[in-house]
């Protein structure tokens, strides 16, 4: 019998997190010829969770119950889900009731026709604070610019995937997980489909602060491209092409030894930003050297401290 497994970080939503497996329980009652299993990864919830959780597990031996040893982020806790899932297809869904669940079959359709390794939903419609559309449209923009991303294509928070796909994903090591950069290194054959998303079934507010969001887009940034770097010297030489043009015109122009010259504030403005480009310039260079110590030393994306239900492949025992 095919095997789903479906894949849920918990964060900030006990009054939910019971409803998405009961909903989730019920769709799958429209094709019993699926086994299905519930991986729910608490991400070191600040509320009740866990204890939700353990409850559950004792009820339902399809849920299989894992938790982190601190907080590391939705996709830092999507990885350490797809390590252990067992499916034929993967699927990741939150867990505060946003994604329209009872469209599973639609999600699924273009796996089961072997027309993409990876779906998502493309909601017609969000309903998120200004900021976070912002964000959001300028993480879709400097995606598509440096992760090579199909032209209008928007990562959501429902998405179906081929085992394979996840199992390549579990093994990055890279403790700044972005999913598009991990889910466009495996496969490019990736495709969406359109829904309406649901409204958040609890009163909570996002987990995705404007600082996070910058975090995450920083990860996207220098985690998976190096086209920053080529810009910062393709910047570096236009800085250097107008400073000799400056200094040409400069020794050119006859002026008296008192006399100051007419461009001085130009003269101090080209200093000033340029001087400002190679801070800039150097901080982006550190970034990059720190990430790659960092990942050099072998930091951890995320740690396991508990599970339930659940065989944790040897690298996570560890």
């Amino acid at each position: 019998m095919p095997l789903l497994s479906f894949v849920i970080p918990c964060y900030r939503s006990e009054l939910t997190i019971e409803q998405v497996v009961a909903e989730i329980a019920d769709v799958m009652t429209q094709a019993p010829e699926w086994n299905y299993e519930i991986i729910a990864v608490d991400d070191c919830s600040p509320d009740g969770v866990l204890q939700v959780l353990r409850q559950l597990a004792i009820r339902n031996s399809r849920l299989r119950v894992l938790s982190l040893a601190r907080n590391v982020g939705k996709h830092s806790a999507l990885l350490a889900g797809y390590a252990i899932a067992k499916g034929h297809f993967v699927i990741d869904l939150d867990d505060d009731l946003q994604c329209p669940t009872p469209e599973l079959w639609r999600l699924l359709a273009p796996l089961q026709n072997s027309d993409a390794d990876y779906v998502t939903a493309r909601y017609r419609q969000r309903t998120h604070a200004w900021w976070k559309k912002l964000g959001s449209n300028l993480n879709l923009f400097l995606s598509g610019l440096l992760l090579d991303k199909p032209a209008g294509f928007r990562f959501e928070n429902f998405n179906a995937m081929r085992a394979f796909v996840a199992q390549q994903i579990s093994c990055s090591h890279n403790p700044f997980a972005y999913m598009e950069g991990l889910v466009l290194q495996v496969t490019t054959r990736v495709t969406s489909v359109e829904m309406t998303p649901r409204g958040r079934g609890d009163d909570r507010t996002t987990g995705y602060t404007l600082a996070r969001s910058a975090e995450l887009l920083l990860n996207g940034i220098t985690a998976f491209s190096i086209k920053p770097l080529r810009t910062a010297t393709f910047l570096g030489l236009v800085t250097t092409i107008a400073a000799c043009v400056l200094l040409i015109k400069a020794l050119l122009t006859e002026q008296s030894n008192t006399q100051v010259p007419s461009d001085l504030s130009l003269i101090l403005a080209v200093i000033l930003c340029s001087n400002g480009l190679v801070m800039l310039l150097l901080g982006m260079l550190g970034e990059y050297v720190g990430r790659s110590y960092l990942c050099l030393n072998h930091s951890r994306p995320y740690t396991v401290r508990e599970s339930i239900n659940a065989e944790l492949p040897d690298p996570l025992r560890r």
